[in-house]
């Protein structure tokens, strides 16, 4: 049986949660969460996120779906700095 929900908390500050029956991919939700966290600061600067295998082990998602999923966040954030960058 597959769990419809999955979540991450790390001392009670940073929540991400994973709809897996929802139609949007896990990595997407699971990358936006991840800017939604830094953009309200939820998630500081320097601060440490879970490793690939931890975050996959908490969330109950494969290991490659993180790896996706922070990738398209670092592409985001790349491509943002370059527009202010430009302006």
């Amino acid at each position: 049986m597959c769990e419809k929900n999955s979540s991450l908390s790390q001392d009670g500050r940073m929540e991400i949660r994973i709809d897996k029956l929802s139609e949007v991919p896990v990595r997407q939700q699971l990358a936006e969460q991840i800017i939604y966290l830094i953009a309200t600061e939820k998630l500081k600067p320097g601060e440490v996120l879970p490793s690939v295998r931890e975050f996959a082990r908490r969330l109950k998602i494969h290991r490659n779906t993180v790896s996706q999923a922070t990738a398209v966040q670092i592409k985001r954030r790349a491509d943002a700095a370059s527009l202010k960058t430009k302006a």
